[in-house]
């Protein structure tokens, strides 16, 4: 009978689903953890900005955009109620709902004005995250969409050099789950940037 957990519980599913690239499922999951209101705000911030992350995969910019509003109307109403917040929430602050916004724009990244917003939202929250959380495989994994936005648009050196960090706090902490979110991103350098010294480094990086 618990609200809150019953919508973490399938908010969470959703995100299993956006790890596997199912958009639909993202969607819908996140739909359903928004069903019921009387969950705390923060429970509804999370899955609204999922919910954009599912829209955002199905190339719909304009729905991603509004869940975006959605999301930071629900936080803002969390912030509020602070006292009334489920202990696992415990890692939402601005800066966590500035990661989500550039994880969601970035899927756009292509374009000039989503890859400049999205850029700013994913520096701005990691900037904000405690050097512990930065350096955390959590938080190491902004690092790679940072990286990736500099690689949609061409910009070899920043994407590698970003990936490096990443790559360095893959190392430190031993996590598969980061090396694994890397691989694709320096397949996709080398493919562009064969023969591109900063690329190279990345790949010796990671071996």
């Amino acid at each position: 009978g618990d609200v809150n957990l019953t919508s973490e519980v399938v908010s969470m599913k959703g995100h299993m689903a956006w790890m596997a690239g199912q958009p639909g499922a993202v969607i819908g999951l996140s739909q359903a953890a928004q069903r019921d209101p009387a969950a705390y705000p923060g429970q509804h911030a999370i899955s609204s900005a999922q919910e954009a992350r599912g829209h955002a995969m199905a190339g719909d910019a304009g729905a991603a955009e509004r869940k975006l509003d959605d999301a930071m109307t629900h936080a803002q109403a969390a912030d509020e109620r602070r006292g009334e917040a489920p202990p696992w929430l415990y890692y939402h602050s601005p800066a966590f709902f500035d990661l989500q916004r550039g994880i969601v724009l970035g899927y756009f990244a292509s374009q000039p004005r989503y890859h400049d917003l999205a850029l700013a939202a994913l520096e701005a929250g990691y900037a904000g995250l405690p050097p512990d959380e930065q350096q955390s495989e959590w938080g190491a994994g902004y690092l790679v969409h940072i990286a990736a936005i500099h690689e949609r648009a061409g910009d070899v050196a920043q994407a590698c050099a970003v990936a490096l960090t990443a790559a360095g706090a893959a190392r430190q902490t031993g996590s598969p789950r980061l090396l694994g979110m890397l691989a694709p991103l320096r397949a996709r350098l080398a493919a562009r940037w064969p023969a591109d010294p900063d690329v190279a480094a990345l790949r010796d990086a990671l071996r």
